[in-house]
């Protein structure tokens, strides 16, 4: 008897000791740092923009339209409005950056140009007519130290070589996109005509490492009736 409860103590010490060891290594293996073109995900955290973007529910933006109409013109006012974005810390190439994530909004995807949250938007294009797209009002906030994540070519998550960044861009002192919308173009959808206007709430400013953030933006689409095609 006294033979088994040596031999179960054994047992219990090693099971403990293989457990410990199995632990360590798990530990060292994720503290090695990333290769020279390898991508690191360090943790994320959600930047809130109302006070009760804490809530889940509350983190998908809201896209709102209203049109107006009068002889000869029609006027959509669109209103885009972004409850939280997610920060996402990232290693890349043994340098610091983030990536910005909005829940309803795609990427740029210009390899070595700063990664940037787009939000599409289409509109029925009414026949025999032109349009005009201008900004209206919009809410704003800095989001400080942050260097915005360089396109790929490949997904983050594959172990691609090192590719050039646009230094013109990251070494510019100017905020890069210019403007909140990046292009405006007829597309056809089956027999439908639509205007495609491609937005971002960035605007990143790489030397002083700062991002002028839109949480809330308006815009003006105006179709204006013409001649025959």
């Amino acid at each position: 008897m006294l033979d088994k409860i040596v031999t179960w103590e054994k047992l219990m010490l090693r099971s403990s000791r293989i457990f410990f060891v199995a632990l360590l290594v798990i530990l060292f293996v994720q503290s090695l740092p990333a290769g020279a073109s390898g991508v690191k995900k360090n943790g994320d955290l959600w930047i809130n923009f109302t006070d009760n973007a804490d809530d889940k529910s509350r983190r998908m933006p809201e896209l709102r339209m209203s049109t107006s109409s009068t002889p000869g013109s029609q006027t959509t006012l669109i209103n885009y409005r972004i409850f939280a974005c997610r920060k996402i810390p990232v290693l890349y190439n043994q340098s610091e950056y983030s990536r910005l994530e909005v829940p309803d909004c795609g990427f740029t995807a210009d390899p070595g140009n700063p990664t940037l949250p787009v939000r599409t938007i289409f509109l029925e294009f009414p026949p025999n007519h032109d349009y005009a797209v201008n900004l209206g009002e919009m809410k704003t906030c800095m989001i400080e130290n942050i260097s915005v994540l360089p396109s790929r070519p490949a997904p983050p998550e594959t172990a691609e070589p090192a590719f050039p960044i646009n230094r013109q861009i990251y070494q510019n002192n100017a905020y890069f996109p210019a403007g909140r919308i990046l292009s405006v173009k007829i597309v056809k959808l089956r027999q439908r005509r639509l205007l495609e206007i491609r937005l971002t709430p960035v605007r990143f400013h790489p030397l002083r490492r700062e991002v002028e953030f839109a949480y809330e933006i308006d815009l003006l689409v105006t179709f204006m009736a013409v001649g025959g095609e």
